[in-house]
């Protein structure tokens, strides 16, 4: 085994890790199962991209969940990027950056199952997770629902998960911010 800065890699984790600094490839994608050490390989990439002249400091690392970003700066160490976490916590620095950051909505279920509740008085009796089912409400119900709900985030200067990402993009504050990004 292969070890870079204290990582050990077998020799494809060691290929895939330096590839893109050492050719014209603009992009790499590893397919990779549970327990095969897709992991390491991303922290043997950004150990090879600040070997390669880049700073931490423009380096992101996105991942899917808070755990795998705390696992990612834990095998870092010392050499953590200068984004390392979630596409939402990313999206959320962005957001409050812009300035003025609007209220997070944890549970935008129950806020939807709310305001369902008031506009179909005939479903009152129905379980949130059945009302809120794709397929419950016709799709003008859907409609309008959808409408009221974003009309409730405007009015109380709310965001929810799904509309993070997308606010963020608006922002464009972490336009240039970073010239390695590895998801």
């Amino acid at each position: 085994m292969l070890t870079a800065a204290g990582l050990k890699l077998n020799k494809e984790q060691a290929e895939a890790a330096g590839r893109l600094w050492r050719s014209d490839t603009p992009a790499l994608q590893i397919i990779a199962g549970a327990g095969s050490g897709k992991t390491t390989t991303l922290a043997a990439a950004i150990l090879s991209a600040m070997e390669a002249g880049y700073a931490s400091e423009r380096i992101a690392a996105l991942t899917f969940s808070r755990r795998a970003a705390h696992e990612l700066r834990e095998r870092l160490k010392a050499s953590v990027p200068g984004f390392c976490g979630t596409i939402h916590a990313l999206a959320w620095q962005l957001i409050r950056e812009a300035g003025n950051p609007p209220r997070l909505v944890k549970n935008a279920g129950v806020k939807r199952a709310e305001i369902a509740g008031r506009l179909f008085m005939q479903y009152a009796h129905v379980p949130e997770k059945v009302l809120l089912r794709a397929d419950f409400l016709s799709h003008e119900e859907q409609q309008l629902l959808n409408t009221a709900y974003h009309e409730w985030l405007v009015v109380n200067h709310s965001i929810d998960f799904d509309g993070m990402i997308s606010r963020a993009a608006e922002a464009k504050s972490g336009a240039g911010r970073f010239d390695v990004v590895f998801v």
